[in-house]
């Protein structure tokens, strides 16, 4: 069971000290953490496994085993996670307990599953009432979490890869398989934009002002677009394949792409072009996140490995703990919690304190 113990109220204030703070009671310094070793010699999947067990322990390993598990979502506070699955399943669990509270169902039939396919796609709104889910079957579902009910459902008859809500959550924007993007009022299920990319959709993400779509695509292209406008602001260029993960920073000012080059690029949203570009992960980067104070990224890839980096895409560190390719990663809003989620049918919980507000500081 977790501390319940008062976390430090203290955001990240050098590289060395964000370190310090995640090995904090590991008994690790920083030559304790293990770097990835040599490329796999094959690119299946299923044979890619990550080194031998290194870096800190996950506070919590959640053993949600309905194949692999493709997307996860916190609450602000970390204390709620929902886990979307191969199979279809959505989770919620309690993170600080390690418990399942319950998985979602259909209306009247609770022997089913909550979608019909893989779920790609699940995000919390920031009230923490509402979960918002995204399925290969085509459907994109609100569920009230403190019901565990459907409250709507919008059959869009093509697979959906990618959904996010909006910081408000009045929003959410969703990607295909075909191309399209389309954004959603939630409380009225209608469509207040909608635009197409040249192939699939496979991650979608609101600036935190609500101003800017940005969305990735198995050509390698980035799309931003402006809200209120409908109109393109840019279309980036600079991946060689496909891009599965994205994550605007804190302030809006920059974006950063994960792509199955190997590669994060982080964009200057402000000039359209590159701030930097490096390598990440052996075999593609399924997913890339600024911690909430902007100043930091964690990654995670088909290596099996999660990594943390400054901005500048200096390696923090890295740790090997799943037992495979891990999908997907979400920082909670406090910052102090990472989820990462894989094809262990796993979701490890990550206590970093990256980096909560000081108290009295804007």
């Amino acid at each position: 069971r977790l501390s319940s113990r008062r976390r430090n109220q203290i955001c990240w204030k050098t590289v060395a000290a964000s370190v310090l703070l995640f090995l904090a009671g590991t008994g690790l310094g920083a030559a304790g953490w293990a770097f990835v070793g040599p490329k796999a010699a094959s690119t299946n999947p299923e044979t890619l496994l990550p080194a031998v067990d290194s870096g800190p322990e996950p506070i919590a390993t959640l053993p949600v085993l309905s194949g692999a598990v493709w997307s996860v979502a916190l609450n602000a506070e970390g204390t709620t996670l929902v886990a979307g699955s191969e199979n279809g399943r959505i989770s919620v669990w309690d993170a600080r307990e390690q418990k399942l509270k319950f998985d979602l169902h259909p209306p009247k039939d609770d022997t089913q599953n909550a979608h019909k396919g893989p779920v790609w796609a699940v995000d919390i709104t920031a009230d923490g009432k509402t979960v918002v889910s995204a399925s290969d079957d085509g459907s994109v579902k609100t569920w009230d979490l403190a019901t565990s009910k459907e409250t709507s459902s919008l059959p869009l008859g093509t697979p959906i890869r990618a959904a996010a809500v909006s910081p408000s959550g009045k929003l959410v924007v969703v990607g295909d398989r075909f191309g399209t993007v389309r954004v959603f009022d939630i409380g009225e299920s209608k469509v207040v934009m909608e635009y197409q990319q040249e192939s699939t959709v496979n991650g979608v993400a609101f600036s935190p002002d609500e101003k800017t779509i940005a969305s990735v695509s198995t050509d390698g292209t980035v799309v931003i677009r402006e809200l209120a406008s409908k109109s393109k602001r840019y279309t980036l260029t600079g991946h060689r394949t496909p891009i599965y993960g994205l994550g605007f920073s804190k302030d809006g000012s920059r974006l950063a792409t994960a792509s199955w080059d190997d590669h994060v690029v982080v964009w200057d949203l402000n000039t359209g072009t590159q701030k930097v570009r490096f390598p990440t992960h052996d075999e593609g980067v399924w997913g890339v996140q600024f911690t909430p104070c902007g100043d930091y990224l964690a990654t995670v890839g088909q290596d099996g490995v999660t990594k943390f980096w400054s901005a500048d895409g200096t390696l923090m560190g890295d740790f090997h703990r799943h037992k495979g390719v891990v999908h997907a990663l979400r920082f909670s809003a406090d910052g102090h919690t990472l989820a990462t989620a894989g094809r262990d049918g796993t979701v490890r919980i990550w206590d970093i304190a990256a980096c909560a507000k000081n108290k009295g500081k804007k």
